[in-house]
């Protein structure tokens, strides 16, 4: 059991365990108030005789973070993942709460540290302190690495509980990605110069591929035959990406991850552009292309071979679909820009290339009346995610659902009830329509005539009642009420 013993201006609770190695330990926990150590004594009685108790471990921080990021993150995220909760851990967690012990890491601890992470100049790229101060979605993103850490610190028995579940990060939107909508999207693409961006473009939208599959993409995943284009059934299988990895962090990445390493043009560059396996299982899919995208691919493997045999030994053949003069594989950065300045010739909004896929899976749900599955066998996402992101396309479908079940299953509840009601609605609809006419009629005699006089108002309602055209315009209001 435990015992509280004042010392000073503190309460000390006091308490026995058995360490790992079984030995008999005793434990000095201080607190500045005796209800805080009242509260720590129950908390330790009731853990002990629940057989939950978990003895005092006095590993810091980053000691846990350096075995939490090789044994969990290692095997569970994708290495741009890693990358960046790599850094946000070196560049804030450490420095900051790195040589706090797990074990005191409660709801007011973290708390504070994101208070003091809103006052802290943010850091680059490169490691140099930024003018601006660490924002809200950085922090959000931070407590996401930092609840998952402390999950995983509950499982290995290290803390009995996550704090992070009760802690408040600053509140942060998440802003929708803007997109182009269809028509813009393929005046946008006809008014491009640039083959290769036209070719990423349509790839992006016809078949919602990621960036990364896109310029990663190689000849002998596509097939563009005759024989599949008479039938409509071009298609590309998606089993790999394009990215440039740090040298230094090659280790990381698992011999069956890479598939092929490009060399380096500058001898000194610190990174590397290679193919590697996709983000998930999920993404290595089969896609099926629209004609059109068939023939444009079509053309530029033609262009593509006649500039082979032009260039001879200076072009590198690396079986890109989309490459550079001389074969080398096009950068994202540089589709990137490519599409920033078509945009701005074009006139339109400044939408960011992954916008495409978004607005490739919208439209697709439209076409498919919302087939998660087969949505999902293009997007390489689960049907849980497209119902996440997309969820404003699908209910789309779903009221008209509910407009067809009115008119097929309840009309058979109670047909006359629901019709009437619906009949006095709309001649209510038609009544304000006609006066809404009346009205137009009015101030168009206003506006030529001067001000109507109250006199002779109801003189002028009753000539323009009168005329063809208004009778006519009645007419067809009415006939909607008799019809309904």
């Amino acid at each position: 059991m435990a015992s509280i013993k004042k010392e000073r201006k503190t309460w000390v609770v006091i308490y026995r365990f058995k360490n790992e190695e079984g030995e008999t330990k005793q434990k000095w926990e201080r607190f500045n108030s005796y209800d805080d150590a009242l509260k720590r004594k129950h908390e330790v009685e009731h853990q002990k005789d629940a057989g939950t108790f978990i003895p005092p471990n006095n590993i810091t921080v980053k000691e846990f973070f350096a075995q939490f990021m090789t044994l969990y993150g290692e095997k569970i995220w994708a290495f741009r993942t890693y990358a960046g909760y790599e850094s946000k851990l070196r560049n804030y967690i450490n420095p900051i709460i790195g040589d706090m012990p797990v074990r005191d890491v409660n709801v007011l601890a973290v708390d504070k540290f994101y208070d003091t992470l809103q006052k802290q100049k943010a850091v680059g790229r490169k490691g140099e302190k930024s003018e601006y101060c660490v924002t809200p979605k950085t922090i959000n993103e931070i407590h996401k690495l930092l609840r998952c850490a402390l999950n995983q610190a509950v499982a290995w028995d290290i803390i009995p509980k996550n704090p992070c579940l009760k802690a408040k990060p600053p509140k942060y939107v998440t802003k929708e990605t803007e997109i182009l909508n269809t028509e813009d999207i393929l005046k946008t693409i006809r008014m491009s110069e640039n083959q290769n961006l036209t070719i990423a473009m349509m790839l992006a939208f016809a078949c919602t591929m990621r960036i990364g599959e896109v310029i990663g993409l190689t000849w002998d995943c596509v097939d563009i035959s005759e024989e599949s284009l008479s039938k409509s059934r071009c298609c590309l299988f998606v089993n790999k990406e394009l990215q440039r990895v740090n040298i230094e962090d090659m280790g990381r990445l698992k011999a069956n991850e890479i598939i092929f390493k490009f060399p380096r043009i500058m001898h000194n560059s610190k990174s590397i552009l290679i193919l590697k396996s996709p983000k998930t299982p999920k993404s290595v899919r089969k896609i099926y292309i629209p004609d059109t995208v068939a023939l444009e691919l079509r053309q530029l493997r033609a262009d593509q071979d006649e500039k082979k045999s032009l260039l001879g030994d200076v072009y590198t053949d690396y079986n890109m679909v989309i490459a550079g003069d001389a074969g080398y594989p096009v950068e994202h950065r540089n589709i990137h820009k490519a599409m920033d300045k078509l945009l701005l010739k074009s006139g339109m909004s400044k939408v960011v290339f992954h916008s495409l896929r978004h607005s490739s899976t919208t439209e697709k749900l439209k076409l498919t009346n919302g087939d998660l599955k087969a949505v999902g066998g293009d997007t390489g996402n689960s049907s849980k995610m497209i119902m996440e992101v997309y969820s404003h396309v699908i209910d789309e479908d779903r009221v008209e659902t509910a407009r067809k079940f009115e008119q097929n299953i309840f009309n058979r509840y109670n047909p006359e009830a629901t019709n009437n009601a619906l009949h006095d609605n709309r001649k209510k609809a038609v009544a304000a329509e006609i006066m809404a006419m009346v009205m137009d009629q009015i101030n168009g005699l206003s506006n030529t005539s001067g001000t109507v006089p109250p006199e002779n108002l109801l003189d002028n309602v009753k000539a323009i009642m009168g005329t063809p055209e208004m009778q006519a315009m009645i007419e067809n209001s009415l006939k909607s009420v008799s019809t309904f």
